[in-house]
């Protein structure tokens, strides 16, 4: 979800609306190192209050140079499917003004394009602040057969939010399941078995935070479930600030929880986010003292990879302060693949073994609240190193080894920027030195974000050439790419 200046230009989730005078646009582009010929279909359609304004003008660019349209867009809608040969890099641009005018009035149009690489990959668009794609080969989707579907060719890497046109979850998130009340998205996806189905166990990032949103013409505040205080200054509610131009959180009222999603394949009715299975992680602190003093923020930014016999979940822990036992950082959880991938069934590595319960004893989801103050399983850190200043840290196997591939972004604060760093290990939780990867380093306004990896034909990201392979990331809601060649000759 977008916000430009003023704060009524959006491009969300599947919707935009323009700029009185002005444009919005969605853009994406392509992450291949080749041409390739990409299918562009999609049916936009004037939103609430059609029948109202002064219409709008929607048109496609690739590069600059107009493709489709441009056309008036009314009610009925123009459908467009064409295809088109994007170079490398190459953008394509989906288009909204607001008309002679000028006026931005009931200027709502529903489009969410669809675009299609012909015998290659599908890249749909997603609902998400920061777009990345969602890979699937040979144009599958969820309701394709499952036995069609090979276990290590299928995995969603993105960041999907659900709430429409970016306000607040309400209605039944408020009503026993506090984790997403705000904001849920899925950051990963596995495919498994799951007491014979095939399906995608997915990885979600919930938050739950003070929050305000304009919308309605009424400005509508939202307050956190699990720390009281007294929120009346707008600086106590995350929102868009005019002043900043940017979407800006609210620390102190902030918690996010990673929990997990199973959904069958050939089940397109049912998307990831509702079905969930609740919290499979916990901060090793709780969330709160008994008290009412905030301990933690909660675990962010969550990414997965498979063994041969174990889903490991690996997460960003951030606590409100630092002692020997209890570390802000990267930390993951896994669960055994040979038993029904419940919460209750996820392990803290602790950094000796995993026989710590990542879930706090007797977790009932169904009471959340009843757990906010009692803490998770004791954590390690996965190295020193991978400490609060890293955003997301995302694995992968390196095919025809035993050895798996870590990338994480680390954000330096001094110089407000990031860079990206690699490093390797054989059992997900003792790694290597890490190296700096050349050309990562940028400014956090340009950087590539929360990365996830990708192989050289951008088929999975599950397992990766040492000879090549992408790290994909996302730049004010762009697809950037970059890619890394691996010597592994002393990797031991």
């Amino acid at each position: 979800f977008w916000n430009g200046d003023p704060y009524w230009c959006v491009v969300g989730a599947t919707q935009q609306v323009s700029c009185g005078g002005g444009q919005t646009a969605r853009v994406w582009t392509s992450p291949f190192p080749d041409t390739r010929t990409v299918r562009v279909s999609g049916d936009p359609t004037r939103g609430f209050g059609a029948e109202l304004g002064d219409g709008v003008r929607i048109h496609i660019e690739l590069d600059g140079s107009v493709i489709w349209g441009p056309h008036s867009a009314t009610e009925a809608g123009h459908t467009h499917d064409l295809e088109v040969d994007v170079p490398p890099s190459g953008q394509l641009r989906f288009v909204l003004d607001s008309g002679d005018a000028g006026d931005n009035s009931y200027d709502t149009v529903l489009w969410a394009p669809v675009l299609t690489i012909p015998e290659s990959v599908s890249i749909a668009w997603l609902s998400t602040a920061w777009t990345l794609s969602a890979l699937v080969p040979e144009q599958r989707s969820l309701a394709t057969d499952a036995d069609a579907i090979d276990d290590d060719t299928v995995r969603l890497e993105t960041i999907a939010d659900t709430v429409a046109a970016g306000y607040p979850v309400t209605g039944t998130p408020l009503d026993g399941a506090p984790w997403r009340r705000n904001y849920h998205g899925v950051y990963a996806a596995e495919v498994v078995d799951q007491d014979g189905d095939k399906g995608l166990f997915g990885i979600l990032h919930g938050e739950n935070k003070n929050e305000y949103a304009w919308f309605g013409g009424c400005d509508h505040r939202y307050d956190n479930t699990l720390l009281v205080g007294d929120w009346t200054c707008p600086e106590d509610y995350a929102g868009y600030r005019a002043d900043l131009g940017t979407y800006r959180d609210h620390a102190p009222s902030y918690f996010a929880v990673v929990d997990g999603a199973f959904v069958a394949l050939g089940d397109p009715a049912q998307p990831l986010q509702d079905a969930e299975l609740g919290p499979i992680t916990w901060p090793s602190t709780g969330f709160v003292s008994p008290e009412g003093r905030k301990l933690a923020r909660g675990h962010r930014h969550p990414s997965s990879v498979q063994d041969d016999t174990h889903l490991y979940v690996f997460y960003k822990e951030e606590l409100a302060g630092s002692t020997a036992a209890h570390r802000s950082g990267i930390k993951v959880v896994r669960a055994d693949l040979g038993g029904a991938l419940a919460p209750s069934t996820f392990m803290a590595w602790d950094g000796a073994d995993w026989s710590s319960p990542a879930l706090p004893a007797g977790f009932d989801r169904t009471r959340f609240a009843d757990f906010v103050d009692q803490a998770g399983g004791p954590t390690a850190l996965l190295a020193d190193d991978l400490g609060v200043e890293v955003n997301r840290f995302t694995v992968a196997r390196v095919r025809n080894t035993d050895l798996f591939v870590g990338v994480a972004e680390v954000f330096d604060l001094d110089a407000f920027a990031t860079r990206l760093t690699v490093r390797l290990s054989d059992d997900l939780v003792h790694w290597s030195r890490p190296a700096i990867i050349p050309g990562s380093a940028a400014y956090w306004g340009s950087g590539l974000h929360y990365p996830s990896l990708a192989d050289a034909q951008l088929r999975t990201s599950a397992e990766v050439d040492a000879e090549g392979f992408y790290v994909l990331g996302a730049a004010g809601g762009a697809i950037q790419s970059l890619w890394v060649e691996l010597d592994i000759t002393d990797a031991r």
